[in-house]
């Protein structure tokens, strides 16, 4: 079983990163407004890891700078 952060690293190193969009509605008119982009990673173990895994962890950002 591998560790989270070589999950991490081999999912950056498969283009594991995926993009998804999130529509984001106005109040009164329900209409689209907006949306945020919202990245994933995928890895074949652990299925998609969300981003507020990755962001609580700061791991994201430190594996991108190295």
């Amino acid at each position: 079983m591998k560790t989270f952060r070589e999950g991490i690293n081999k999912a950056l190193e498969n283009n594991g990163l995926e993009v998804f969009y999130q529509p984001i509605y106005s109040g009164n008119e329900k209409k689209i407004t907006a949306a945020e982009a919202l990245v994933r990673l995928k890895d074949d173990e652990m299925g998609y890891i969300s981003p507020e895994k990755l962001s609580s962890m700061n791991l994201l950002s430190t594996l991108l700078l190295l």
